[in-house]
């Protein structure tokens, strides 16, 4: 395991988007290899047959036609072509590793107007990218478009907001993360002050790190004093009634009710012969166990020395005290 690290650190550096243009049709490949203008017509057609998914909220077919646009101009190859073959023909599930792929980008030879053409192409793409991942809440890979585009270029300004707005909507960001996203959308409108949508979103940042130190100050306050009523607990009784003297966490008593509502709900859409609507309560089940299962680990993951010092300072004095009691903790 160790070995199978060590040697695919260069690999793991690069985004979803790019490792998955090892497994391109070959037929990309003379594309890549021909003329630039053969090139972009190509990208051009996939880009907007992508855009028709998007629209159709078939996001999972309209990336992979953007990612095959993308990878007319930048994209990773095998360094042995047998090593393709071995994946489709047998399945091989051995690790791919930092030797065996390069990264590859389309050669233009110095000429200046199409590298400026493919650069545009490039962040076009990866800002529909970003789009598609939003829909499907792949927050870390619509954050690598983000990353490349500021990386291949610092005059996006549409760049540094998207990013903001990832972190902004991802429930699993820190306070720390909204932070980033506030430098990044300052950025943003350093560079288009007069831009609506960028002025509204710093506004909806502002309330949502705000609603953040509120829900973490009184997530931790609220463990503080369950584990307080186990520790004074512990001194007179058993430990293993102390959880009769604790309040079940509102998240499990709502998961409770909710679990056997959407139970309900399925089996009622079945007996009516309703599939669809089975099908979507499935779904929406599903997405509320996801939701209530990062509330729930919270508990679990608890570390009170990895806890901002923002969230500290609102914190009861009591509290910030019981926090770095080890026996409360």
């Amino acid at each position: 395991a160790e070995h199978c690290i060590n040697n695919r650190k260069e690999f793991h550096k690069h985004p979803s988007y790019r490792k998955f243009t090892l497994l391109h049709p070959d037929e990309i490949n003379k594309i890549r290899e021909g003329e630039f203008a053969n090139a972009y017509l190509v990208f051009d057609d996939l880009k907007n047959e992508g855009k028709l998914y998007y629209e159709d909220k078939e996001y999972y077919t309209c990336l992979s036609l953007d990612e095959q646009a993308y990878s007319c101009f930048q994209w990773l190859e095998f360094t042995d072509t047998k090593r393709k073959e071995e994946i489709f023909k047998s399945f091989d599930l051995k690790p791919i590793y930092d030797n065996e792929v390069r990264k590859r980008e389309k050669d233009y030879q110095g000429d200046t107007c199409e590298i400026s053409t493919r650069l545009a192409a490039v962040v076009n793409i990866l800002l529909n990218m970003h789009s598609a991942y939003m829909q499907l809440s792949h927050y870390t890979e619509a954050l690598q478009c983000c990353d490349e585009i500021i990386g291949l270029t610092d005059l996006s300004a549409e760049a540094y907001f998207r990013r903001s707005q990832t972190h902004t909507y991802n429930l699993k960001s820190r306070y720390a993360d909204l932070a980033i996203a506030e430098k990044d959308i300052k950025i943003a409108l350093n560079k288009k002050p007069e831009e609506k949508k960028y002025i509204r979103h710093l506004g909806i940042l502002q309330k949502r790190k705000q609603d953040k130190l509120t829900e973490e100050g009184n997530f931790i306050t609220g463990l503080i004093s369950c584990a307080k009523k186990c520790v004074e607990f512990k001194k007179t009784r058993n430990i293993a009634t102390a959880e009769t003297m604790v309040e079940t966490p509102r998240e499990i008593k709502i998961m409770k009710v909710m679990k056997k509502t959407y139970a309900d709900c399925m089996e009622f859409y079945r007996d009516n012969d309703d599939n669809k609507k089975a099908l979507s309560t499935a779904k929406e089940y599903i997405a509320f166990c996801c939701n209530s299962y990062y509330k729930m680990i919270k508990y679990y993951k608890f570390d009170s020395t990895a806890l901002e010092p923002e969230i500290i300072q609102t914190l009861p004095i009591e509290t910030q005290t019981l926090v770095n009691d080890k026996a409360i903790v």
